[in-house]
């Protein structure tokens, strides 16, 4: 069972030792250079070897050799072979061994078998794989600390996953510094054709709340090789018939939600947004727009309007009836809807 287990693994092991032990990512992540091993610590005795991806093989020097990605998840987890063999063919069948809750969610597409994933591909399927299929607590106190309905998670869970342990590494002045693991909500991200093709992260601290360390709580992961990043938005809600609300945020499109609408796209910034292509069925689009100082929500949503309107769908911008306040560059609905008694 074990070898044709490993002819099915063969390929991707990437993600397949990343989703199960996340401790591993650094070693992955760095082209074969040596870091500190995941077991015992140190500086740079641990690597993966050039074909891991194919064999799932690494090297500690103080640990000794470990010749495929059997071997490497037995020393890296400490399990035995058979809870390995058996993490490893739910993974491939992508059948979760232990469920606590059902949620209703969406999974990236697999890759097909006759083509091989590329590395982008796989970095995001590990970072989906990693992420709790059952469990939508941090969500649930991220929305909660936001001011928003807590049953809003669950819609967000639909198109969404946690993921405790997302390794991360950021731009600080020019330099990447690796900020280790940080809890984040992964939402996929969806192009005008309907494809899956990136997933957006939003970055909590340990309680759920917005990360305040990191210089960016939120940033989108590169898109998949071979698509196209066009029309791109996190779907949440149900389905629209005729009317498509678009906002650009997440927090924001959940907000409209919160006010009574069955649904609202987040088209994460507001280039995506001027750049919108809605679906074939939509005669008409509502935009709720951020109110910048800047004008950048307004003239995105104008540019959107005027596009749109040449091709005979109707649209209408939103804007929040409140005042931007002298301390801050903008308001936007989540800022409006925090603001009605409750």
């Amino acid at each position: 069972m074990i070898s044709k287990l490993k002819q099915k693994a063969k390929g991707n092991w990437d993600y397949i030792v990343s989703a199960i032990a996340p401790s591993t990512l650094d070693a992955i992540n760095s082209n074969c250079s040596h870091v500190p091993c995941p077991v015992h610590g140190g500086q740079d005795g641990f690597r993966v070897y050039r074909d891991f991806n194919e064999t799932g093989g690494s090297v500690c020097n103080t640990c000794g050799n470990f010749s495929d990605g059997f071997a490497t998840l037995e020393f890296v987890t400490g399990m035995s072979v058979s809870e390995v063999v058996k993490k490893v063919r739910d993974l491939l069948d992508d059948k979760p061994s232990l469920i606590t809750k059902k949620v209703k969610t969406t999974c990236l597409p697999k890759p097909k078998p006759a083509a091989k994933a590329n590395k982008t591909t796989e970095r995001l399927r590990a970072a989906w794989l990693q992420s709790s299929q059952n469990d939508i607590s941090l969500i649930e106190k991220y929305v909660v600390s936001r001011g928003l309905p807590v049953g809003l998670a669950e819609v967000w869970a639909s198109q969404a996953r946690q993921n405790s342990v997302m390794r991360t590494y950021q731009k600080v002045e020019g330099v990447i510094v690796n900020f280790g693991v940080q809890p984040a909500i992964l939402s996929i991200v969806y192009n005008g054709d309907g494809q899956a093709i990136s997933l957006h992260r939003t970055y909590l601290d340990s309680e759920g709340a917005k990360n305040t360390v990191l210089p960016n709580a939120k940033t989108l992961m590169p898109s998949k090789e071979g698509v196209e990043w066009f029309s791109c938005a996190v779907r949440l809600g149900e389905q629209p018939e005729t009317t498509l609300n678009v906002a650009e945020g997440i927090e924001t499109s959940l907000a409209v939600m919160a006010m009574g609408e069955s649904h609202c796209w987040a088209t994460v910034n507001a280039q995506n947004l001027a750049g919108f292509v809605p679906p074939e069925n939509i005669k008409e689009v509502v935009v709720w727009a951020d109110l910048d100082k800047s004008e950048t929500g307004f003239k995105a949503a104008q540019a959107l309007q005027e596009r749109l309107c040449k091709e005979g769908i109707e649209v209408i911008i939103k804007l929040p009836p409140m005042p931007v306040p002298k301390s801050a560059k903008s308001v936007d609905w989540l800022d409006y809807y925090q603001s009605l008694p409750k």
